[in-house]
């Protein structure tokens, strides 16, 4: 079962005065489901909207937002940037999680997990293409700069992967394992290496900066946006993107970032490396 992370940090930054509130990475769900619930004890019921671009992502968090009065779509929280300027919208608490769903890791035929045998797939939106595909398109220089930028992963040996990468054009999971082996990685690189290649499938990066791009217009002067990262390369990004933000206009909260507690790390283990940053906007940019 998946397991939200920093759900009471998350919900601690919420306000009785916010009325519009948007959970840009839906998942399950379960993160809107305690904002809601937060904001039930507050006496208030601000509006409710929520996205995933992941179809089979959305279809469970309707189904357990089914209860919850609410606005969902099936898109990317790029993409609901768009919606609210078209429905003429903004935002007082806006939420991303940039981490994949444990149901992504479950599921055999998603490609995602280094334990299951399946399709080397990735993608979180079946109108991109596969990460085996990717590979035959890519040149060895592009599958070594990802695994280096994206994996951390050496230069000297994300060329050598990528050498014998392209050479054999993994289709499966356990082909590409098989190629980092003959590699000599060891077992504790090999999500590393996955993460090179999923970040590159879904072009999670690149959304995130244009995200940052536009982010401004639909957040009210005084509302918040708060953003929870796993990987270094998209901690970066927020971190920098934050800097560049953080004058006049906005201003951030909680010093540096918020991690799991120790209790919620016991109890979910997938939580560790879970980062929340959090900014508030003071005028208009």
């Amino acid at each position: 079962m998946h397991i939200p992370v920093l759900v009471e940090e998350v919900v601690s930054f919420l306000r009785p005065t916010d009325r519009v509130v948007v959970d840009g990475t839906l998942g399950h769900g379960w993160h809107t489901r305690a904002m809601r619930d937060a904001y039930v004890q507050m006496g208030v019921h601000p509006q409710m909207i929520g996205c995933d671009i992941d179809p089979a992502m959305f279809a469970k968090a309707v189904s357990n937002l089914s209860h919850i009065p609410g606005q969902w779509y099936n898109q990317s929280y790029q993409d609901i940037i768009t919606t609210m300027k078209h429905d003429n919208l903004v935002s007082d608490f806006f939420l991303i999680d940039i981490g994949i769903n444990w149901d992504h890791i479950l599921d055999a035929n998603r490609g995602f997990s280094i334990h299951h045998h399946g399709p080397l797939d990735m993608r979180f939106c079946p109108h991109r293409i596969s990460a085996a595909d990717l590979i035959v398109s890519s040149s060895r220089h592009d599958i070594a700069y990802r695994l280096h930028a994206y994996g951390d992963i050496g230069e000297k040996k994300a060329y050598e992967i990528a050498w014998l990468t392209k050479k054999l054009c993994p289709q499966t999971t356990t082909e590409r394992k098989k190629i980092l082996s003959d590699c000599g990685l060891g077992q504790r690189v090999y999500p590393q290496c996955f993460q090179a290649l999923r970040i590159a499938v879904n072009d999670e990066l690149w959304w995130l900066h244009r995200f940052f791009d536009q982010i401004g217009e639909v957040i009210a002067p005084g509302g918040r946006l708060a953003l929870i990262s796993f990987h270094s390369g998209e901690d970066r990004i927020i971190k920098h993107r934050i800097k560049m933000r953080t004058t006049h206009w906005w201003r951030q909260l909680c010093g540096k970032t918020l991690s799991p507690r120790y209790q919620e790390i016991q109890k979910n283990r997938a939580s560790r490396s879970a980062r929340l940053r959090v900014i508030e906007k003071v005028s208009h940019d």
